[in-house]
């Protein structure tokens, strides 16, 4: 993580650990939990993602820990199909 930047979350406002699932802005460097993005996005209704802070849409890396990659990926692969599919 970066030290120059806070490492709070910029959804819930509380601390992004390494051992925590979260997603990094490349653009920005602004961090944010996994969940609370997900959340987020699900509340906008969208599936347009892109950085809370500075908006770019290309710029976003996913992190995450071992006991979050439980699904396999045919299970990805499926949820990816039903959202393309809405």
């Amino acid at each position: 993580m970066n030290e120059e930047n806070n490492n709070d979350c910029l959804i819930c406002l509380d601390p992004v650990n390494n051992n925590d699932n979260f997603v990094l802005c490349t653009n920005c460097n602004y961090y944010c939990h996994y969940e609370c993005s997900s959340k987020w996005f699900k509340s906008i209704h969208t599936h347009n993602y892109y950085c809370i802070h500075c908006q770019q849409n290309d710029s976003l890396v996913v992190y995450t820990t071992k006991k979050f990659k439980k699904r396999s990926c045919i299970d990805y692969i499926k949820k990816f199909i039903l959202r393309v599919i809405k």
